[in-house]
Parts: structure tokens; sequence; C-alpha cells
């Protein structure tokens, strides 16, 4: 019956669905970090923990907060100290700040045709679809498997896709490698330790990686993220570029200051959590709970907990967000929009999101000045 027990029971399966929407995003590279790099796992949880369980009250629906990918790229190749990302997170934090009071996001975002958002859209969607079937490679047995599963799961609305599918991951694990052992638990208070970066890493930071990570959080983070918010949840209008950006402004600030990680919102996170069931801010209240309790109280347990995760689920995860992003673009409405989407798109898959930005956005005024000739 609808409204009933178990009408409620199958929703509140389908939100923790949801809440598991972006683990192949976030999971991969966080892990990857902590591993490379040697950052302290505690801070790293602790504050992502905290800007979930703050953005679920900001936005009221299913936020992503995922770290910054350019960041993660230069952590994960050694281009960068720890002092320097703190230096380029704390530039980042700031200049999104300003832009959030100058009203210059709001101003940037009606800037851009809706035709290049949905190209930059897709364009992201299918390399994100691209990554989630190269972490599928790297175990095809359980990655196709669970591919696979996942097909008819996203058809059935008793049973929550994710969650089953990252079940069916972990038992193909268990099955084919032997359960594996799980490191020592002990609950022990650990906080955030301050960390201020020297004005030399702040300068360094912002060149080395602030600046090239700003163009794709103006885009992805911003402005493809706003409008995909508006078409999910038309019913709800707080995730505005000026939300956005104060968002992850004070966010940044404050990560800088206690040794965490550059962070922010994103596109492909928030259609992977949509994806798989996601319509409130429950996810990202869960979510943020479950770090915020990582990073408090187990500290490196909890990475070497959330590693056991098998990389090829995760990727069968971000493969099907992707779908949903792409989806999220609608339909072009007439030929000249569909080819301002395709070159947008084809830019940014070539991998330069700024230049798709700016391409996208001359090619479709040209073709608007010809047409109305």
């Amino acid at each position: 019956m609808r409204g009933g027990p178990l009408e409620r029971l199958r929703l509140l399966a389908h939100e923790l669905s949801g809440a598991l929407g972006d683990l192949g995003t976030f999971l991969p590279l966080v892990l990857g970090v902590l591993a490379v790099a040697g950052y302290d796992p505690a801070s790293i949880f602790t504050l992502f923990g905290l800007y979930y369980l703050a953005t679920a009250l900001l936005f009221r629906m299913p936020m992503p907060v995922q770290p910054m990918k350019v960041a993660a790229a230069a952590v994960l190749t050694g281009s960068v100290t720890p002092g320097q990302l703190s230096g380029a997170t704390l530039f980042m934090g700031g200049t999104l700040l300003i832009l959030s009071q100058t009203g210059a996001a709001e101003r940037l975002a009606d800037l851009v045709p809706h035709p290049v958002s949905n190209g930059i859209m897709a364009g992201l969607g299918v390399l994100l679809g691209i990554l989630g079937l190269r972490l599928v490679a790297g175990e095809p047995l359980i990655g196709l498997v669970t591919l696979v599963a996942m097909v008819p799961l996203g058809f059935n609305r008793l049973l929550p896709q994710a969650l089953v599918g990252l079940l069916i991951g972990v038992g193909l694990k268990w099955a084919t490698s032997g359960t594996p052992e799980l490191p020592a638990c002990s609950a022990t208070l650990h906080l955030p330790q301050p960390a201020l970066p020297a004005w030399g890493d702040i300068w360094r930071g912002t060149l080395g990686v602030g600046l090239p990570q700003l163009s794709l959080t103006l885009v992805n983070a911003v402005i493809v993220t706003a409008s995909l918010a508006k078409r999910l949840f038309p019913d709800n209008m707080r995730a505005t570029p000026r939300r956005l950006t104060l968002s992850m402004g004070v966010a940044n600030c404050f990560s800088a200051l206690l040794g965490g990680f550059p962070m922010c919102h994103g596109a492909g996170g928030l259609a992977g959590h949509y994806h798989f069931g996601a319509r409130t801010s429950l996810p990202a209240l869960l979510l943020g709970s479950g770090l915020l309790t990582l990073g408090l109280f187990f500290g490196d347990y909890g990475g070497r907990l959330l590693a056991l995760v098998p990389p090829a689920s995760l990727g069968a995860l971000l493969f099907w967000s992707s779908v949903e992003m792409v989806r999220g673009c609608g339909r072009p409405g007439d030929r000249g929009e569909c080819a301002t989407v395709a070159l947008t798109a084809l830019i940014t898959i070539g991998g330069n999101v700024a230049l798709a930005l700016l391409g996208g956005i001359v090619f479709d005024r040209l073709r608007r000045h010809l047409g109305d000739r």
C-alpha cells in the first residue's frame, strides 16, 4: 500500500542505494591519495563528512561532495607537496567566496547557453563512463558480472541498484580471492590538526594546481551542476551558482587550514546519486555521518575498510552514473543546438573543459548570428 510501512522501507532502501551512487568517483581518488601521498585519513574523512552534512542542510537534495580531480591527479603523480596543495586549496576557497559575494558566479552562468552546458555535461558523462569501464577491465569477472547484473536492477522499483551491485561485487571478490582479513579496529578520537600553508606554498600551489582546477570547478561544479540540479529537482531552487560557489568557498578555506583535501560538488556525482535512487538530502546525511564517524574515531582503519570494495564494482557504479549524466542533458531543440552540443562534447572528451566552454560559446553565438541573417 502506498505510504505504508513496506513502501517507506522501499523508499529508504533506494535512498541508501542513492547514497552509494558517487562512490565510483569518490573512493578511487580518496583511497589513492591516502595510499600514495600519506595524508592523514582522520582529517580527510572528518572534513568530507562535515561538508556532506552541511551540504545536506544547505541544498536539501542529494548534492555530492567530491575531491577536486586536478588536485587529486597532481597528488597521485607527485607533482605537488602537501603544503602546496593546502596553498592551492586556500586560493580556491578564497576565490570562490569572492565570486559568490560579487555575483560573478551568476553572471558567468548566464553567459553560458544551454546547448553549451549540455555539451559539457555529455562530454564529462562520456569521460566518466570510460573511466568506469577501465576500472571494470581491471577485474573483468567481477566488473562485468556487476555491470550486467545492474541492468535489470535499474528497472526494478523494489531492489536498490547500487547497494545490490556493490554486494554482488564484494561477494564475487571474496568468492574468488577468499575472505579478506579485516584490519584490527580500535576506536580512538582523532581530530584534524591545523596546517597553515606558507606563503611560498600558496604561490606555487596556486600556479600548479589552483588555476587549472579553478576553471574545471567553475564549469563542472557550478555551471553544469546548477543546470542538472534544476532539471532533476525543478521544485528545489537552492542549487544556484551563488550557493554552490559559497558552499565550496567556505568548505575549502576550512579544509586548507585543517590539513584536508580540496573539495567540490559535481554534476557526475549528482547524476550518480539520482540514478541509484536518491531524491532527498538523506543520502548526504548518511554519507556525512558515516565519514565523520570514520574520521573522528577510526582514522586509518576507515581507509583500509573502504579499500575492501573491489575497484571493478566501483567502475560499474561509475558507468551507470555516467549514463544518467548523459541522459540529463535532454534533447537538443534543433540541428543548430545539436551541432553546439556535439562540438562542445567532443572538445570536452578531448580533455579541455575550459576550451570546450569558450569554443562552445563562440560557436553557438556564431551560428545564431548567421541564422538570423
